[in-house]
């Protein structure tokens, strides 16, 4: 506990002496790592910092309900004082934005993933906690007072809801559910962010979600479940990729299904593979596999090749665990 508070201390000074810094998302930004960085940015801006979110990949419609999406994308990119991965443990997930990362004159890592292997000045990993934007509220509680606002509230407890699964994953604790009840306190409408980020759908995404989910197929009596999405799909639907997140929930709640996954259709030999698991199973485990990382129940990775060798290939690494 004392080397983690020596490090809060250190990351907030070395925020709160840098005038320009850039706060840089994983790509397919979740609300974790937005809610991280937009708060962050918000506080920093109350601070009269030059701050700029950066991201390779734009916010999914339901994210851009939040404070400051309009913000998020928007910099230009030039020399700062200060760069933070945000819920960002490897320089892949970062894409072209890793030597903007790389080029600041200091760089932090704020994170709570077991795979982290970034290199920086200072970082801030807690893998016990259930999101990043728990660390970030720490963070900004030592910033002065006027630095928590509504909107920084807001987009904190938007982070922890989606990053904890509503508050359902391991690794929420009593923690977890003070810094909430902190949140509450700055006049947050919980129930609203909860129905933007989690429940609100158009009709192309339900039927988007209709027809992946008629054809998911099972493996390995049942205890694997993938769920696919092709390109013609979201051609023939209206939709982005960007509403096939939490559908992979949908297989994972299968009371018999320990693996579900996700494989949404990048171009024809490439995939995205969102990767859900139950105790004692590592998502990560299997992710990494092929390159990519995330947490123990919640990971993702990409694998190239056609659609079969791919479905091959992930169910091989998921059978390799059960």
């Amino acid at each position: 506990m004392k080397d983690l508070e020596k490090k809060l201390n250190k990351i907030a000074d070395y925020l709160r002496n840098g005038a320009k810094i850039a706060l840089i998302c994983h790509m397919n930004p979740d609300g974790d790592t937005v809610g991280a960085a937009l708060a962050l940015y918000g506080a920093l801006r109350i601070m009269g910092k030059e701050a700029d979110v950066f991201c390779v990949d734009q916010l999914s419609e339901r994210l851009r309900y939040l404070p400051f999406s309009d913000k998020f994308n928007i910099g230009r990119e030039r020399k700062y004082d200060v760069s933070v991965a945000v819920d960002c443990g490897d320089a892949g997930r970062m894409g072209l934005f890793f030597e903007l990362f790389s080029s600041a004159a200091v760089r932090l890592c704020i994170d709570h993933h077991h795979s982290n292997n970034l290199e920086c000045d200072c970082a801030l990993i807690d893998p016990s906690i259930a999101s990043t934007s728990e660390l970030v509220f720490s963070i900004i509680k030592k910033f002065p007072e006027a630095c928590m606002t509504k909107d920084v509230a807001s987009l904190l407890y938007a982070g922890i809801l989606t990053d904890s699964g509503c508050f359902t994953y391991p690794a929420v604790t009593k923690r977890t559910h003070e810094i909430v009840a902190e949140l509450y306190a700055y006049g947050i409408d919980a129930a609203d962010i909860a129905y933007n980020v989690f429940k609100k759908t158009t009709i192309g995404a339900f039927n988007l979600a209709n027809r992946v989910l008629s054809r998911a197929r099972f493996f390995a009596d049942g205890r694997i479940g993938v769920a696919v999405f092709f390109l013609k799909d979201f051609e023939e639907t209206g939709v982005g990729p960007d509403v096939t997140e939490g559908l992979v929930n949908c297989v994972q709640n299968i009371g018999v299904v320990k693996v579900a996954l996700a494989l949404s259709e990048i171009d024809p030999l490439r995939f995205r593979v969102s990767i859900r698991t139950k105790e004692p199973i590592s998502a990560s485990k299997i992710a990494g596999v092929f390159g990519g990382g995330g947490h123990k129940l919640a990971a993702g990775c990409r694998i190239v090749g056609s659609i079969e060798e791919v479905l091959e290939k992930i169910v091989k690494a998921a059978s390799d665990t059960l």
